[in-house]
């Protein structure tokens, strides 16, 4: 017998990601969890976050089962794990006599689990935290989903250049010389600010990155 486990995280929403949890077990037993993620926590870290926090909730809970499911929708954590990108969720992923299969599943297709922790992910962002992994923090690591790491790290995407053409996109070239935000960086940065200010500075500093990462669009 095999458990079911659905994750799902949702897309921006007031600047918060939530994530949901729903796992059904053999013998007819459920459960069910929002998870706050954190204000401005990266969509994909969310994701990565969901899936090890199902993993570990299942460990103690194995009985007579010899194979469990992950259906998520959490495409681009696959590809890591596959690439072995990410130990850590490996780790919590290896359950000894276990079976583990994960299958992606597109968001939003009618499957009845996902759905339920997507309702659940909403309600998630109802409980958000006040001490959040921000913008800056994301910006710091390199661990985020600009494409220099998608393609060169992730190997995700094709390329790690910016949209621009001029270079490869990274935390630096977006907070500092992409043409296409040069007028939004001029309206938020009223004269020439470096970088180690950007990310390391105090917190109107800091707020002023978190604006003009929000006002790109751009989900890093």
């Amino acid at each position: 017998m095999g458990k079911n486990i659905y994750r799902w995280v949702s897309h921006k929403c007031h600047n918060k990601r939530r994530a949901g949890i729903y796992i059904k077990y053999p013998n007819g037993d459920q459960q069910s969890e929002a998870i706050p993620s954190g204000l401005h926590c990266s969509n994909y870290k969310a994701e990565e976050d969901a899936l090890t926090h199902a993993a570990h909730s299942i460990k103690n809970k194995i009985d007579n089962t010899t194979q469990v499911v992950f259906l998520t929708d959490a495409f681009s954590v696959l590809q890591a794990l596959k690439n072995d990108k990410l130990p850590q969720l490996q780790q919590a992923l290896y359950i000894k006599s276990l079976t583990i299969v994960l299958q992606w599943i597109p968001s939003h297709f009618g499957v009845w689990g996902n759905e339920q922790a997507a309702k659940l992910a909403k309600h998630g962002a109802e409980q958000q935290e006040e001490n959040p992994v921000c913008y800056t923090e994301i910006l710091r690591t390199g661990q985020n989903r600009l494409n220099q790491h998608l393609c060169k790290v992730m190997i995700v995407v094709p390329s790690p250049m910016c949209p621009c053409g001029e270079a490869e996109q990274d935390a630096a070239h977006l907070l500092q010389s992409c043409k296409i935000h040069q007028a939004l960086r001029d309206k938020i940065w009223h004269s020439e600010t470096p970088l180690k200010e950007k990310l390391y500075g105090p917190v109107d500093a800091l707020q002023k990155t978190i604006r003009f990462v929000e006002e790109t669009g751009i989900q890093v």
